[in-house]
């Protein structure tokens, strides 16, 4: 079913969620195709599109570069990161999604990666993702508790709910 404001592209790539990938590619491996002539201008267009992005990334608050280098995949943090990303990618429901989310922000230092020596965009990461592991820790820590007033009120239905639905 299309949206209003989704283009026919965007309605097409959400008819074919879990559509099976064999079929996927085999509908859209024609579009995919270039041939020898086409390798200059896939070329520029590949190299203007890297210099646009980092022409937009190399200047400001949001450089998209500081938390790669900042969470690297020599860190615990960094690993747990990119683990979380690559894992989403293929989580098939949302109750999955959750318990991986709070795994991976349970363990490592997030808080160790804010500091003022730092870029905006890395510190808000770092307090976000801080956030998060405190209230997978408190959500936890309730449940372990039993049966307390704040399990009761609040936190009974989904305490865990990170992923979008």
């Amino acid at each position: 079913m299309e949206r209003p404001g989704e283009t026919l592209s965007r309605s097409a790539f959400r008819s074919s969620y879990r559509a099976d990938e064999g079929s996927v590619i085999a509908a859209i491996i024609d579009h995919a195709r270039v041939d020898a002539t086409d390798g200059p201008q896939v070329k520029a267009l590949a190299s203007e599109l890297i210099s646009l992005i980092r022409d937009a990334q190399g200047n400001g608050i949001w450089d998209f570069r500081q938390i790669l280098q900042d969470y690297d995949l020599s860190t615990d943090e960094g690993l747990a990161l990119m683990c979380l990303a690559e894992a989403l990618i293929r989580v098939p429901d949302s109750a999955t999604a959750d318990h991986l989310i709070a795994d991976k922000l349970s363990g490592g230092d997030w808080l160790a990666h804010a500091s003022a020596d730092r870029p905006l965009f890395v510190n808000a990461a770092a307090w976000g993702l801080t956030l998060g592991q405190h209230v997978v820790w408190l959500t936890r820590s309730i449940r372990t508790a039993g049966g307390g007033g704040i399990k009761n009120y609040s936190l009974d239905s989904e305490p865990e709910r990170f992923a979008p639905r």
